[in-house]
């Protein structure tokens, strides 16, 4: 074929020499710019290579196709099939070969442009790119219209690193790498809808710390939800993402430690049958004191109140029950079996006889009862302290012939 083209090429150059004359230096310039497009058209548009024949380019140049076209689509390099039998996976493939020292020509890589029946208005095509690794050559990407996908030929632990990598060498606190997805809105507007954050600490320090942050969007606004650290797994705002929902719960979990700071709602209840053991702990107990006085007096201040009448049991003398595990006051009440119609009656829960905020008063709004609750370790008290109460009345406080109790609620 090499010998049929250089004739060609001898025979156009003889012709264009006679066709156009060797009268100026100029004609023969005009002749062969002729002598080289009829070529250019030769060579792009009609030269048929048989199996293994090849064009050589003997002075290690670069072989180049330059499009003269002013249009949108500037050129077309186009490698197609005659093939009308193709069927699904016939591929195209640009294979690269190198010269190898002791095996000759060694491929090296190769794309494959893989094609299903492209009779079918379901037509999809892939490109399979392959990469010569450990004497062998291999598939490492895939990439179609719906899936990319990379894969890993190493059999070592390590199947593979996929390395994004700054060379930024001042990289400062906060810096971060980002994978962001996106989508059409219903007005064809491309709108962000998630994306992943991989933010570094000054990576130059022996404190290295990075942080991965989740974002989502949400009625319309993309916003961070979730962060993870060596340390953490939380939310990016408290209270800002629930785990599971009242349709979609988890499968019974296990943790080394729960705290809760806020309302614990047990929706299916808290049963022997629901808590089958607390870490080695006793279960979660409730109790309650109850502290009296009869014919309660007026310009009481801060009086220590007993479990009788005489105050000689838990109150004056005693200042309080002993309280024999560690735990917390959770709720206070207070009850006069007569309507106050004058001043207030205040009661203090106290903790080895000092008052810890959480008060029950009865008044001319709440006549006969009140009570008050707060979230468990609020006040907190070990084995061993005293829970007790002490009350104030004012000077006008009626009717004197009213019986109180108070109550103090405590969880261990």
């Amino acid at each position: 074929m090499r010998k049929k083209l250089y004739g060609f090429l001898a025979a156009g150059l003889v012709a264009g020499l006679l066709t156009f004359g060797l009268s100026s230096r100029e004609a023969v310039a005009r002749n062969w710019q002729q002598f080289r497009l009829s070529v250019a058209n030769f060579i792009v548009g009609y030269v048929t290579m048989e199996n293994n024949e090849k064009v050589d380019n003997a002075t290690d140049a670069v072989i180049a196709i330059e499009f003269d076209d002013d249009a949108v689509e500037l050129g077309d390099i186009r490698v197609s099939s005659s093939n009308e039998s193709t069927s699904d996976n016939d591929y195209l493939r640009y294979s690269f070969y190198a010269e190898d020292d002791a095996s000759g020509q060694v491929e090296i890589a190769n794309i494959d442009v893989v094609f299903s029946d492209v009779t079918s208005t379901t037509t999809d095509s892939t490109m399979d790119f392959s990469v010569h690794t450990a004497d062998s050559i291999g598939e490492v990407f895939n990439l179609g219209g719906a899936v990319q996908s990379h894969t890993f030929q190493t059999d070592a632990v390590e199947l593979g690193d996929l390395k994004v990598v700054s060379a930024n060498t001042a990289t400062a606190a906060n810096d971060y790498f980002r994978s962001s997805w996106y989508g059409y809105a219903a007005n064809g507007t491309l709108t962000e809808v998630a994306n992943l954050d991989v933010s570094l600490d000054d990576v130059t320090t022996a404190t290295v710390d990075s942080t991965i942050e989740l974002s989502v969007i949400t009625a319309g606004t993309l916003a961070a939800e979730l962060n993870l650290t060596g340390a953490a797994l939380y939310p990016e705002a408290t209270g800002g993402l629930a785990l599971g929902t009242s349709s979609y719960q988890f499968a019974p979990s296990y943790f080394d430690g729960l705290v809760c700071t806020g309302t614990l709602a047990l929706t299916g209840g808290l049963t022997a049958d629901t808590v089958t053991s607390l870490a080695g702990q006793d279960e979660v107990r409730t109790m309650s004191y109850s502290f009296f006085d009869p014919d309660v007096a007026a310009s009481q201040s801060a009086a220590a109140w007993g479990m009788d009448a005489g105050a000689s049991v838990g109150g004056a003398d005693f200042q309080g029950v002993v309280m024999p595990w560690a735990g917390s006051v959770i709720g206070i009440a207070a009850y006069s079996n007569d309507a106050c119609t004058s001043g207030s009656l205040t009661a203090d829960a106290t903790i080895n006889g000092t008052a810890t905020g959480l008060q029950a008063v009865i008044n001319t709004t709440d006549t006969q009862t009140k009570y008050a609750s707060q979230a468990n370790n609020t006040d907190a008290f070990t084995a061993g302290q005293r829970i007790g109460v002490k009350v104030t009345t004012t000077s006008n406080w009626l009717p004197t012939t009213a019986d109180v109790i108070v109550t103090v609620f405590v969880e261990y």
